[in-house]
């Protein structure tokens, strides 16, 4: 068929995310309390993080590589220090922290 429907068969399973371009149902986030709003700098841990507290849950990842368009500009990475981003990625996998601590619920209702 054409358009989605012709497209759901063509994914595949996947182990990770790539935080530029990724989607997830609201049901799905709202499972594990969303982004961890504990790291600080962006490039390494948080949508790794989002990927294994998703699995913990009992959700499947699915990619659609190759299957949707993505345009993404070029830019210098503005960080230096990544340590504190993966030292707390390291620390939740250790605690198994799938709920995380400071992420929708600090927010408010939607």
């Amino acid at each position: 068929p054409d358009g989605l429907l012709g497209v759901i068969p063509k994914m595949r399973r996947a182990n990770r995310l790539i935080g530029s371009n990724m989607s997830f149902s609201k049901k799905s986030i709202y499972s594990i309390n969303g982004f961890d709003e504990e790291f600080r700098l962006p490039a390494v841990g948080e949508d790794t993080d989002l990927a294994w507290r998703f699995k913990a849950v009992g959700l499947r990842l699915k990619s659609v590589r190759n299957l949707a368009i993505q345009y993404h500009l070029y830019h210098k990475e503005c960080w230096s220090d990544k340590s504190e981003n993966f030292a707390r990625m390291l620390e939740n996998r250790k605690q198994n922290r799938f709920y995380c601590i400071k992420g929708l619920n600090t927010v408010g209702p939607v």
